[in-house]
């Protein structure tokens, strides 16, 4: 089985959700079938975001099922009782998104799979070997307790209570070291397939990655090339800075520097820009439903901006999309905003959009990111959120190569590249 988790947090309150995926019998047939599900294990709150309050909730977790099955009708009828390190040993991989939080998730379950492991085969050495066998390791955890406890007259110090905690951790400790031996004397295929641990990504943010470091790239590239890059896009107060330096011959201040160091322009910031302007995630920012209605009224159909005003895949690509292809529209739109003040002038941010509309590089920005997420970006997420057992992440590269191909073909062809 694997484990699947992700959390988020909401009005200061963190919360965890987690999915497991097994193979299982089939019930629906009276055949030996079976069947790959995802069964789901629940929301919790937890006290904070941290990976050491995650595993917490993962032993929660996992005793409750083990609880429940050993107190169910059918876990009696088994005769056996279920214990943690039993699902421990059958999980072989972990699934979450890239954050460190969750690597280090990943990192921990790993670890107490493999404690499982090695108390299992302890556990089992003990129950297969003789008492004389056994009887050396014994008295050798035994001395070394007692000097770990400060020597025997210590140790005989000692209460009854404080000398079982004692013997208690002792005998773990040796059940521990019983199982690495045994561990060791296995054959390498043996190991292997016990210790297999496997983390898989998310999909969808090694896309995101992907489009991030492929528009750095993009962005430099004007730069290494000596080619004029897309307008800047600064906000009201570093505009007000930057429009000090009238030409090439006036001396740059600190802070016209740090202005222009902070001042974003390009394809993403423009569809940012977008967004807040045509689909705000605060209803009372933006112009939502006027937006909405003209577009009705003189595109002739129903449109809403991709949501590049939150955070989602692919809505920049989309939006770029969308931009480019319905470049006259999203101008003339503007237009009618302006037209419609009093002061007939467009606010900083819609001046901004305007800009962004008529340069040049940020069109051609518009085109590298709408491509890609034609050529690349959606047929990949087709793929992986498919639910085909056939699916194979070689086909998917090879898809997605041919893609580039063609869409690098069609680039070539473009007068600016």
């Amino acid at each position: 089985m694997t484990f699947s988790a992700d959390g988020t947090g909401h009005r200061s309150i963190n919360y965890n959700s987690w999915h497991v995926n097994l193979t299982a019998e089939d019930y629906s047939s009276d055949s030996n079938k079976t069947e790959k599900v995802t069964h789901f294990l629940g929301i919790q709150p937890s006290l904070d975001g941290s990976s050491a309050e995650s595993l917490k909730d993962y032993d929660t977790i996992l005793k409750t099922v083990v609880d429940l099955f050993n107190r169910s009708p059918f876990g009696k009828q088994m005769g056996n009782l279920l214990h943690v390190i039993d699902i421990l040993i059958e999980l072989v991989g972990m699934h979450s998104d890239h954050c460190s939080k969750e690597k280090k998730d990943f990192a921990g379950m790993k670890a107490k799979k493999t404690a499982a492991i090695h108390q299992t085969l302890g556990e089992k050495e003990i129950l297969d070997k003789s008492t004389e066998e056994l009887l050396p390791h014994f008295l050798e955890a035994n001395d070394q307790m007692i000097k770990n406890a400060g020597g025997k007259a210590k140790w005989n110090s000692l209460s009854e209570d404080e000398r079982s905690e004692q013997k208690a951790t002792m005998v773990e400790q040796l059940v521990i070291k019983l199982g690495k031996e045994a561990f060791e004397l296995l054959s390498d295929d043996e190991k292997c397939i016990m210790k297999l641990f496997i983390w898989a990504g998310c999909g969808c943010h090694k896309d995101l990655n992907t489009v991030r470091g492929g528009y750095a790239a993009v962005a430099q590239w004007w730069l290494e090339n000596n080619v004029e890059p897309p307008r800047l896009l600064a906000n009201r107060d570093n505009a007000a800075i930057i429009d000090g330096v009238a030409s090439e011959d006036d001396v740059e201040t600190a802070a016209q520097a740090q202005a222009f160091e902070k001042t974003s322009h390009g394809a993403i910031k423009a569809a940012q820009l977008a967004g807040a302007i045509f689909n705000n995630k605060f209803d009372k920012k933006g112009h939502h439903d006027t937006f909405q209605w003209w577009w009705a009224a003189h595109v002739g159909m129903e449109f809403t901006f991709p949501d590049t005003s939150n955070n989602q895949f692919q809505s920049y690509c989309e939006a770029s999309a969308v931009l480019l292809l319905h470049l006259q529209h999203f101008i003339e739109f503007l237009e009618y905003i302006r037209e419609k003040k009093q002061t007939s002038q467009f606010s900083h941010m819609e001046e901004n959009l305007w800009n962004a509309l008529h340069c040049t590089a940020t069109l051609t920005e518009f085109a590298v990111l709408a491509l890609y997420g034609q050529a690349v970006s959606h047929p990949y997420m087709c793929e992986i959120r498919s639910a085909s057992e056939k699916r194979s992440i070689c086909l998917i590269l090879d898809h997605c190569t041919k893609k580039c191909i063609f869409t690098y073909n069609i680039l070539l062809e473009i007068p600016h590249f």
